[in-house]
């Protein structure tokens, strides 16, 4: 079975894939915390900001500004000691961790601590400066003092270790934040930090034993449920992960991030409909958030709730938010019974992620309404207005010329485009289609080889080399290893495992060729599918069995030429 594009133009595209991957990751191991605006320097009036520090300043933000901080830190650093203003420092010390340049970063929050006496914020920079170079203990002295002074402080983020430590590192790393448990045996933050620290390296087993034991003192300590969950998570352990998720929420109903990992979790379960739900309630609970809306909307469509759906996605147009993905989903909706609204939402989708599905759908439904020259009109315009479009749009204008049997047009139209792009493999594919309806098999085969040439491994354009070939009952041998390389490549493919059996059956294998078109059409009801499987049936006398997948063909494709042409060839009208 040949992959053409110009079969599959009035098909109604499928994209309801769902937003099910929130879940809570564990911060990454260098990451660094974003460099926030400057503070306003305050000058006494006693003592101004000298002018070479002003300019020096002001020379390091415009280099912040072009994305290059490695070369703003040196001014930054150099200005800092020089005055040893507080907002400098703390500008400074910022820099170099955002640099990763940890000991200027300690040196400045030193400086910075001794310039303001007693400063977390000081500190914590200081801590973590020390602590990334493996001072641990001189870092975990600091902490205790901001745990002492701020209990609530988290500083998991603090305790990472930029390389797995060795082994006597490990030892003095973990022995710090066995002083802290000790030290501060009721607040929950250090017991946490090592269990964050343990799961960052591997030691799951005790990072869990951490989680579980801070549960069972601190229910009321968030953090633990979603690193435990977490955990459970990558051990495939989904059900215990809800669970604790669950039990989360009934500690903390405001958890968002917890009932968004819920509701992932339940449709990875298998729980597609309480997964619909979740996001609805998070939606409900949370109104302005359009990304709830947004995932409740896609469960909704896979769980063929149309209306709530609906709902979910003219509730987006309202707040303004994910426009397009709201516009394009719509349409695809009023398509069945609303063709002209449905255009109007389609025509809405401006250039982004949706937006050559959304014309190709228009496209489609346009050409289902019996406006062609209104279709190519449109993809003609659309590709002036949006010149990145222009190859897509010369695809799509291809497929309504050959739908008419206009190949002559089609080939014009794709020769066009490709003289602008000629590697597009889109463009290429396409020609080569139509090259074989214009008997060109020269053509056919410089095209499709030179999509193989850039990738070797597309199996759409082994198959259709093979599917061609056998068609034309010419090097059937040659044609089968092309159809053969691409079932290795997508072994569960119907259109090729149909293609095999085909090229089986010009090669003379009957019985072999009717089990492979057998197993495609089990896989897939395709009417070229269908009119191959039903010639087969029939030229083995069992012609009933080849008139009931006919009709059972037309049923689902009542204009089907496959189907059509095979029954009049075969005189089974």
């Amino acid at each position: 079975m040949a992959m053409n594009s110009t079969s599959t133009l009035l098909m109604t595209p499928q994209r309801f894939s769902v937003l099910t991957t929130l879940c809570i990751a564990l911060s990454a191991c260098m990451s660094a915390p974003p460099l926030p605006p400057p503070a306003p320097v305050q000058t006494a009036p006693a003592r101004p900001m000298p002018a070479d520090t002003l300019l020096g300043l002001l020379q390091a933000e415009q280099l912040i500004d072009a994305h290059q901080p490695q070369a703003a830190l040196p001014i930054y650093e150099r200005e800092a000691m020089r005055t040893r203003d507080p907002h400098i420092l703390e500008r400074a010390t910022r820099l170099a961790i955002v640099c990763r340049q940890d000991a200027s970063a300690q040196k400045l929050a030193q400086t910075w601590l001794q310039s303001v006496p007693g400063n977390l914020q000081a500190e914590s920079s200081l801590a973590g400066a020390l602590w990334r170079q493996g001072q641990f203990e001189a870092a975990g002295n600091y902490l205790l003092h901001i745990l002492q002074a701020a209990p609530d402080t988290g500083f998991e983020d603090l305790t990472l270790y930029p390389e797995q430590p060795q082994a006597q590192e490990q030892a003095r790393l973990l022995a710090t934040l066995d002083r802290l448990i000790q030290a501060l045996p009721d607040n929950p933050q250090p017991r946490y930090a090592r269990a964050f620290w343990l799961a960052h390296h591997g030691d799951i087993k005790r990072a869990h034993q951490d989680c579980e034991r801070i549960i069972g003192d601190h229910p009321d300590f968030l953090p633990a449920y979603l690193l435990d969950a977490r955990l459970l998570e990558g051990e495939n352990r989904l059900t215990e992960a809800l669970d604790t998720l669950q039990q989360a929420v009934k500690e903390h109903p405001d958890a968002y991030l917890a009932r968004q990992t819920i509701a992932a979790l339940q449709l990875r379960l298998g729980h597609p409909l309480e997964a619909e739900l979740s996001y609805l309630q998070l939606a409900q609970d949370v109104p302005a958030d359009g990304d709830f809306w947004l995932a409740h909307a896609l469960l909704a469509l896979q769980n063929q709730h149309e209306a709530s759906a609906r709902s979910s996605l003219q509730r987006l147009i309202s707040l303004g938010e994910h426009l397009n993905d709201a516009n394009y989903y719509l349409g695809q909706i009023d398509s069945k019974s609303h063709p002209q609204r449905a255009l109007q939402h389609f025509d809405a989708v401006e250039p982004g992620a949706d937006y050559v599905p959304a014309q190709q759908a228009a496209a489609n439904l346009r050409v289902r309404l019996g406006r062609q020259e209104e279709a190519l009109q449109h993809l003609r315009d659309a590709a002036i207005a949006h010149p990145e479009f222009a190859s897509d749009a010369a695809v799509m204008m291809s497929d309504i010329f050959s739908l008419q049997a206009r190949y002559r047009e089609a080939a014009a139209t794709l020769d066009a485009r490709l003289a602008q792009d000629p590697h597009n493999a889109d463009l290429l594919y396409n020609r080569a289609m139509i090259a074989v309806e214009l008997n060109d098999m020269a053509l056919f085969e410089q095209d499709i080889r030179a999509v193989l040439v850039q990738n070797p491994e597309n199996p759409v354009a082994l198959n259709a080399f093979g599917y061609t070939l056998a068609e034309k009952s010419i090097r059937l041998d040659e044609a089968r290893t092309y159809i053969e390389h691409a079932l290795r490549i997508s072994p569960n493919d119907p259109a090729i495992i149909d293609s095999l059996g085909w090229v089986k059956y010009r090669q003379g294998h009957i019985e072999q060729a009717l089990s492979d078109i057998q197993k495609a059409w089990d896989m897939s009801h395709d009417d070229e599918i269908g009119a191959h499987l039903g010639e087969l049936l029939w030229h083995q006398g069992h012609r009933n069995a080849a008139r009931k997948i006919w009709q059972q063909s037309l049923q689902q494709a009542p204009d089907s030429h496959f189907v059509l042409d095979v029954e009049k060839r075969l005189g089974a009208e």
